[in-house]
């Protein structure tokens, strides 16, 4: 097996991915009809020793579909033999994912890691908006209840959530007339003492909640997603709906605001979240959903990633 042929994915353990949702598995499948072999590792099997790079993991092939079809025996991989290291596994971003970071940057540049792993050192998914505060909603990043206290009663309805969270956990609505807003917030402080945000509330969440897939800096994708009745979170993962929609004019300005951007930094796959026209986070660290278009609109997104990557 040449290097040129070895694929290393850094995720979750191969038997927690789920094949009908998992985005580094369909990765994985367009990859293997271009002819290469994917080595599965988390961030626990990752070692430096004395300049060396290398991962205890294991290769498995998938079909067509992303089932995994083979799993083979332990082994231990150089990963300066692997052609790409792709980073895939969940937040939280941790002090686990950092080090993890901290040792791929001493890849050489023969081995590309995607995404650039400097780049997911250096910026946070629900800071990166703070860039473009134009057309992000208002938003305060804090650790103390008291400014948390301060700008809910200036907005009067906030979403609150954790800075480095993923998939809809925690997030909370809070309105300034509600009983339980001390709690929460003080809950919320002391969970994530390195800091929440709130932002202020807007009600399209409801109706216009968007995933824009953006491929190299190219918007490809837009699907909606819809919360369970009664609920404002419309993460997938938490019970969201996807639906079709078509790709808005907001969709276009937010997508071309965000183009230098994700290409000066070597993002080659980014999940971007939207609400109306504001832009909410920019999904970096392991960008799902490329199920989703091949499902609503018979697109193969992994082609097209890969396709970028190649050429």
């Amino acid at each position: 097996m040449t290097k040129k042929s070895i694929i290393a994915i850094q995720a979750d353990p191969l038997e927690s991915l789920k094949p009908s949702f998992d985005t580094s598995l369909m990765l994985a499948g367009e990859a293997a009809l271009r002819g290469y072999s994917s080595f599965a590792y988390t961030p626990a099997d990752l070692v430096y020793n004395h300049g060396q790079i290398y991962a205890d993991g294991r290769f498995f092939t998938v079909d067509s579909q992303g089932n995994i079809t083979h799993i083979g025996a332990a082994e231990r991989l150089s990963l300066s033999d692997a052609a790409f290291v792709l980073v895939r596994q969940n937040p939280p971003y941790d002090m686990c994912y950092i080090t993890a970071l901290d040792i791929l940057v001493n890849l050489p540049a023969t081995t590309r890691v995607l995404n650039n792993p400097m780049t997911l050192r250096s910026w946070g998914e629900k800071s990166i908006p703070l860039q473009f505060k134009d057309i992000c909603p208002r938003t305060c990043v804090a650790s103390k209840p008291s400014i948390i206290h301060e700008f809910l009663s200036i907005e009067k309805a906030v979403i609150l959530k954790p800075l480095y969270g993923f998939g809809g956990a925690d997030v909370f609505i809070l309105r300034a007339a509600d009983a339980n807003c001390d709690a929460i917030i003080d809950m919320m402080c002391a969970r994530y003492p390195f800091g929440v945000i709130a932002q202020e509330f807007l009600p399209e969440v409801i109706t216009n909640d968007r995933r824009l897939l953006m491929i190299n800096g190219e918007l490809k994708a837009v699907f909606k997603r819809t919360p369970k009745s009664g609920a404002i979170r419309g993460n997938v993962a938490v019970g969201g709906t996807a639906a079709p929609c078509d790709v808005s004019d907001a969709d276009h300005m937010i997508a071309e605001r965000l183009t230098p951007f994700l290409i000066e930094y070597g993002i080659m796959l980014a999940g971007v979240d939207a609400v109306g026209d504001r832009l909410i986070e920019v999904n970096i660290t392991s960008p799902t959903g490329l199920r989703i278009p091949e499902r609503l609109y018979g697109q193969n997104l992994a082609k097209d990633f890969w396709d970028a990557v190649l050429n």
